[in-house]
């Protein structure tokens, strides 16, 4: 019995390879709830609902390649579907060309009375990148989308890597949309501001590697935004100003902007739990102006000239996680880091030989990675002495 259910699994695999690009997915967490991915290839006409726990044990055995999903999908699982009282969205990945639009369209439609059926679910996201969409088309799709009665359901949309260098002016017909992501397709200030203006129930809103020197000043208009990612552009400090007047914002990521300094302004952004600024030129100073916002929990400054940790650190006083690779530490300004709610701590590369005795006092850290350092072994043995027994120290 055992090897025919062994060749069953295999046979199923195989034919699921087709369907999906899931190239990583995370083990579930333990949960009594029991709920399920709904995923479809248009191309095939196929729908599958599958469990979670299953979903992710077959993530261990392939390499997904086809339709694109990954890591989206991902966000959605953890996000969604351990909170039962939120809406879980289906999650829907096309790819099109001029001949196929039509299949599209009418996979769309077999999905949503699918889904309606078996879950009485009426949110969608819809991934459309890499399809080298313009304007044009968008529009020509959003268009179809309403004349379908889909427009009104698209809580996510994913148009990312395509020509979209403008926007259409029908964007106010997705109404129920949340969430968009713009990132690589050189979309300029004008279009950010149309977005602005026609969809103002956004809650995030991406718009890495576009080439963009400025924020559009119509951007807070906003005002429900909480997430929001410029990483990969290239700003001054002044241009930043702006973001300061989205009060509800509560994570940025400016990762590879060529930032020199943060605005003074930030200190405004009082809702903020999650900042990454990795992978620019800040200093200790900008580390200061990001000590006041007091609920951060997630600080990423890693690969960037901080030689200190300040003493206004210790302001924060919900953080959990930062992250501070490649720059070059004070050992002795840890100290002021000690006594913080931290679990996950990274100071890689930053030629440290020696660290503040103050350690001790991080009761709660899960995981202290020290590699590509220059600890002495005998340094190595009191860092793992002074810590819990629990904590995951690396070197």
């Amino acid at each position: 019995m055992r090897p025919l259910k062994t060749f069953l699994f295999v046979i199923f695999i195989i034919n699921f390879y087709s369907y999906c690009d899931w190239r990583h997915i995370p083990a579930p967490q333990k949960t009594n709830e029991k709920h399920s991915v709904i995923i479809g290839n248009y191309r095939s006409g196929k729908i599958f609902e599958l469990p979670v726990e299953v979903l992710a044990r077959i993530a261990h055995f392939c390499d997904w390649r086809s339709v694109s999903a990954m890591q989206k999908t991902c966000t959605l699982m953890h996000k969604y579907f351990y909170s039962p009282k939120k809406v879980i969205p289906a999650y829907f990945c096309f790819k099109l060309c001029p001949e196929q639009s039509k299949a599209l369209f009418n996979f769309l439609q077999k999905a949503v009375t699918y889904i309606q059926q078996r879950n009485g679910r009426n949110a969608f996201a819809v991934d459309l990148r890499r399809n080298m969409l313009c304007s044009g088309q968008l529009r020509e799709i959003i268009e179809e989308l309403e004349e379908r009665e889909f427009a009104d359901k698209i809580v996510e949309l994913n148009v990312a890597s395509n020509r979209l260098h403008k926007m259409p002016s029908n964007l106010s017909c997705l109404s129920a949309l949340r969430r968009i992501s713009l990132w690589e397709n050189g979309t300029s200030p004008g279009a950010l501001a149309l977005i602005a203006q026609r969809l103002p129930q956004l809650t995030s809103l991406r718009i890495g590697c576009n080439n963009l020197l400025s924020i559009p000043p119509q951007l807070p208009m906003l005002t429900k935004l909480r997430e929001l990612s410029i990483s990969g552009n290239t700003f001054e400090s002044e241009a930043l100003k702006v973001i300061a007047q989205f009060s509800t914002l509560q994570k940025l990521c400016c990762t590879r902007c060529y930032l020199w300094e943060l605005p003074k302004e930030f200190v405004k952004l009082k809702e903020l739990r999650t900042i990454e600024v990795s992978i620019n030129h800040l200093d200790t100073n900008a580390l200061r102006i990001l000590c006041s916002l007091t609920k951060l929990q997630y600080l990423n400054i890693a690969i960037n000239n901080v030689r200190a940790f300040p003493e206004q650190m210790r302001n924060l006083v919900n953080l959990q996680t930062l992250r501070a690779d490649e720059n070059e530490i004070d050992p002795l300004s840890v100290e002021y880091i000690s006594r913080l709610p931290l679990q996950v701590v990274t100071l890689d590369s930053n030629e440290l030989n020696r660290i503040s005795h103050t350690i001790m006092h991080m009761r709660g850290l899960q995981r202290l990675s020290l590699q590509k350092n220059q600890f002495s072994e005998s340094v190595q043995k009191a860092i793992r002495y002074l810590l819990p027994k629990s904590t995951e120290v690396k070197f």
